[in-house]
């Protein structure tokens, strides 16, 4: 199973233009635009072909309103799902004891084999900080997930070891408020401790700005 929103989303009360759209494409259009996500998240694939690629897109189905989109994509050997996360603004549906859309059993994303043991759960799976999804990302673009899908065991975007002196050390989100609790994805070139130079800037927290209040 590949669900970028795992939950019991009723489309009986959609508007005229919202409900849940799907289409097969061949066109380059689209190819070239998921080859770009694949590769900005999987550096070492550099030189791949896509020639496949699915789209489902739930647009604003029912109330409270949530649109998101997942792309199935493959070059007939690899293939990778790309989660897109617009407008996030509920987590569980009435039949998982929901109320106004919050609270209950929330939704989960991600991969599950339906054997117990092959699976992966986008962090803050089943808990409210399904909430914030679109904040949050693995390839430094908030709302934007990308994962390779060809074999039993998924592979998020992260580090890799073939990469040129251009690319740069990802971390998503960029920031977060004081009150910490937010989940930090880093993606880009591996660090090996024995033979990597790090050059860290750290901001005086003297000279941070603020907001002072009236």
């Amino acid at each position: 199973m590949i669900s970028p929103f795992w939950a019991d989303v009723d489309t009986r009360d959609s508007g005229m233009n919202d409900g849940v759209y799907f289409r097969e494409s061949f066109k380059d259009s689209d190819l070239q635009k998921a080859q770009t996500e694949v590769i900005n998240a999987f550096p070492n694939l550099n030189g791949i072909q896509l020639k496949w690629v699915y789209i489902v897109t739930w647009f604003n189905p029912t109330s409270n309103r949530n649109s998101f989109q997942a792309a199935i994509t493959t070059d007939g050997i690899l293939s990778f799902a790309i989660f897109y996360y617009n407008n996030i603004t509920w987590t569980t549906g009435d039949a998982s004891n929901g109320i106004n859309g919050l609270g209950g059993t929330p939704a989960q994303a991600g991969f599950d084999a339906g054997d117990i043991t092959h699976r992966l759960m986008i962090d803050g799976s089943c808990t409210s900080d399904m909430l914030t999804i679109q904040q949050r990302s693995n390839v430094n673009s908030p709302g934007k997930w990308v994962f390779q899908v060809d074999s039993s065991n998924i592979q998020t975007a992260g580090c890799t070891t073939n990469f040129t002196t251009s690319d740069i050390l990802r971390i998503s989100p960029t920031f977060v408020t004081t009150f910490g609790q937010i989940d930090v994805e880093v993606s880009g070139p591996c660090i090996v401790a024995e033979n990597t130079t790090v050059t860290c800037r750290i901001y005086d927290p003297n000279q941070a700005p603020y907001v002072e209040t009236e």
